[in-house]
């Protein structure tokens, strides 16, 4: 889903290994890089199959993100934040969703606002490093604390180069979440095992090991992994049973009732005014057509209309307030004078 941070990580991935295989010469590094090429083709073709199949689904090209698709209808704000705002196509006419106008020109606009130019740049990469540090928690202070061991020998410094490139060109990128930053966590993590290494060696003696007194070092060192762990979980957990996620359960779970029902069927999507506009339940493949349900906004009469006359000869039509308090919403057949017989009964 990052196509930009996964080919910078890529590429310093590639630079890293050309330069650690040192003095083979060209044609010796290029046979290794066929090999290793060899080596990743499988998995490599693996995934780029399931983003061809996921892209056809969506945007009906294996070849066109949906991401790039949806930017083009209605984004505002560039990806970069030396790029310039741009009106999208949809924005000329007057068929332009209020939740969607809420999302590009609210957040995601003041959010390019906020980081655009060499000053909002340079505010990324601290908003990058101090993500990352929340991340890493306590376990970042090793690679820093222990710089000075590890600061002479190559591969480290070289894996702190790819570290610190990759953040930069991330910063450049208008938003930061903590998955932008995830190409960094294998570089990150070689070293802090140095760091360890070298702590626990600067308390090793070579006659008997580790002395009964400073055992106490190595217990600290596997505590704070275990922390670390554990503070990692304590903040998955939240995430994955919170509200974040029960709206697209609620999603899923409703789109597959309608899906085990007889018919085709259309759903009307009615937003509150305090709706959370990165809650969006509206979304469809590419062929609408055969589309066992499809989801649409039951925001303008006209546009009600419209849907009516496409779909309601061969469709069920429903409604669904989302933001209502209940903890399951219902869906509501709508009525229509068209609607065809046998009506499923309402799901609860």
């Amino acid at each position: 889903t990052r196509p930009f941070e996964g080919l910078v990580a890529t590429l310093l991935s590639a630079a890293l290994l050309w330069l650690l295989w040192g003095d083979r010469g060209c044609l010796p590094k290029l046979q290794l890089a066929l090999r290793a090429t060899a080596v990743a083709a499988v998995p490599v073709a693996g995934a780029l199959s399931l983003i061809a199949l996921q892209n056809y689904a969506i945007s009906g090209q294996i070849s066109r993100m949906p991401y790039a698709l949806h930017e083009q209808q209605y984004g505002v704000a560039p990806l970069f934040v030396f790029g310039q705002p741009q009106v999208p196509a949809i924005e000329r006419g007057d068929d332009l969703p209020a939740t969607i106008r809420a999302y590009h020109h609210g957040w995601s606009l003041q959010s390019y606002q906020q980081r655009a130019g060499l000053t909002g740049w340079l505010r990324g990469v601290r908003e990058a490093c101090w993500t990352l540090a929340s991340y890493w928690v306590a376990l970042a202070l090793i690679p820093l604390l222990t710089a000075a061991y590890w600061l002479p020998f190559r591969l480290p410094r070289l894996l702190a180069l790819a570290v610190a490139i990759q953040l930069l060109l991330s910063s450049s990128v208008c938003w930061i979440f903590p998955h932008y930053l995830s190409p960094v966590v294998p570089w990150l993590a070689a070293l802090t095992v140095l760091g360890f290494r070298r702590i626990l060696r600067a308390f090793r003696q070579p006659a008997c090991g580790l002395p009964r007194p400073r055992l106490r070092t190595a217990h600290y060192a596997s505590g704070v992994l275990l922390a670390q762990s554990i503070l990692l979980a304590l903040a998955v957990g939240p995430l994955r049973n919170g509200p974040q996620r029960e709206w697209a359960l609620r999603r899923a779970a409703i789109e597959a009732g309608l899906s085990k029902l007889e018919g085709r069927h259309l759903v009307l999507v009615k937003y509150a005014a305090e709706h959370n506009v990165h809650q969006e339940w509206v979304y469809n493949g590419a062929d609408l057509a055969r589309g066992k349900v499809l989801w649409a906004r039951d925001e303008r009469r006209d546009w009600n209309q419209r849907l009516a006359e496409q779909y309601a000869d061969d469709r069920f039509i429903w409604t669904l307030a989302p933001d209502q308090p209940e903890a399951k919403p219902r869906l509501i057949p709508a009525p229509h004078k068209n609607q065809p017989s046998g009506n499923p009964s309402p799901l609860r």
